[in-house]
């Protein structure tokens, strides 16, 4: 049985491909698409690094196994049995 391609292999054969077969194409890409194009990739990664700045710490967590902590523990043991419940 042949072995699985990976999904970059894939990717990047038919890449080539692309490349190397000329095709008339009927369009016009100017200069301000290529930055609307940039604009896009940057805001993506921007939003993912922000996304992950906000929640970093659940994050470290859940791949440490640790439970989140109590935002306000009792600082004694007369305290835990003080507060109502």
């Amino acid at each position: 049985m042949p072995k699985a391609s990976s999904p970059f292999l894939v990717v990047l054969a038919t890449a080539a491909v692309a490349v190397a077969v000329p095709g008339t194409a009927f369009a016009y890409l100017d200069p301000g698409t290529g930055s609307m194009i940039l604009q896009g990739v940057f805001g993506a990664l921007l939003a993912a690094g922000v996304a992950l700045g906000l929640f970093w710490e659940r994050v470290k967590k859940l791949f440490k196994g640790c439970r989140p902590e109590e935002e306000n523990p009792p600082a004694t043991a007369e305290e835990a049995d003080a507060e109502p419940r």
